[in-house]
């Protein structure tokens, strides 16, 4: 299959589509494991290729045996088990790419989170905020698994799943650098700050405080800058919308600590983000640095 052929056998909307459509700029090969059950039941409709699988857990344990890159769909309720069954896919000597499309249905599934659970068994994981950053969230995760040889995530809102979006993403902009693996690209997190996955708007200058910033993940983004367009506050509201949710990284989140004397987290699961970063606010206090209140769930 040529580059641009996955995405063509999608309809061309679809934000599944669109990550796909991604991950063919890094492989252009990539087998679809989909499982049978909701909310990917009938997605070989619109995918010819796709491989239907019982679960997505065998999903993982084919793509073992699969020469090329491959992306297995998720639903939320199914995570826990497939990433027990991830342990067999360590078992195999692979050098291609492994991807998995996450579901985050919060009223489905409320005891299970996607967030929490990658970052405890060490996957890397991105979430776009829109359905037009789609494609380029598939790119990220398809460098980020090239670079690293290991499985990727990506968490999907339901919402978000269920969307249409242009076949043009906006989002999509600029040249995706080289990963070839080195000591600057084999790092997730370094390779996230090249590709400028986590967003920091409208930062105060050093020296400087605001009454208050924002931190957003996932669809919580665009329902804030929605907000902040209403309310005419454009360009001074600060805020970080972090698209790498594992591993996170510290380093903007303590520039935004010291910039802001209160800092709202909103995300589409309170607390789950929101732990990490009340963790790296105790920990700057207990260095003697000034920080901001972290308002959120807790």
């Amino acid at each position: 299959m040529s580059e641009g052929d996955t995405s063509k056998s999608v309809a061309t909307d679809y934000p599944i589509a669109s990550i796909l459509r991604g991950l063919s700029v890094v492989e252009d090969k990539w087998n679809v494991f989909v499982p049978n059950c909701e909310p990917f039941r009938g997605f070989n409709r619109f995918y010819s290729d796709a491989i239907c699988v019982p679960t997505p857990g065998r999903g993982v344990f084919l793509a073992g045996d699969m020469q090329g890159a491959s992306i297995v769909l998720v639903p939320n309720r199914q995570l826990p088990a497939t990433l027990a069954g991830l342990k067999k896919y360590h078992s195999f000597d692979r050098e291609r790419p492994l991807v998995f499309l996450v579901e985050d249905h919060p009223f489905v599934a409320p005891q299970i989170h996607p967030r929490e659970l990658l970052r405890e068994v060490g996957i890397t994981a991105v979430e776009p905020c829109n359905a037009k950053e789609a494609e380029f969230i598939g790119i990220a995760a398809g460098k980020l698994a090239a670079a690293t040889n290991d499985p990727i995530g990506i968490i999907a809102h339901h919402g978000l799943l269920g969307g249409f979006t242009s076949s043009s993403s906006e989002e999509v902009t600029g040249e995706v650098p080289s990963t070839r693996p080195h000591s600057d690209t084999s790092d997730p997190t370094r390779l996230a700050r090249r590709l400028e996955l986590n967003r920091q708007r409208t930062l105060p200058s050093p020296g400087e405080r605001g009454s208050v910033g924002f931190i957003t993940v996932g669809l919580a983004d665009s329902s804030l800058r929605f907000l902040i367009s209403e309310l005419r506050l454009l360009g001074r509201v600060p805020s970080l919308n972090l698209r790498l949710v594992s591993p996170i990284d510290d380093v903007p989140i303590k520039r935004l600590l010291t910039r802001c004397h209160n800092l709202v987290v909103l995300e589409p699961r309170p607390g789950e983000i929101e732990s990490e970063i009340l963790t790296i606010a105790q920990r700057m206090r207990r260095e003697g640095e000034e920080v901001a209140l972290v308002w959120g769930r807790e």
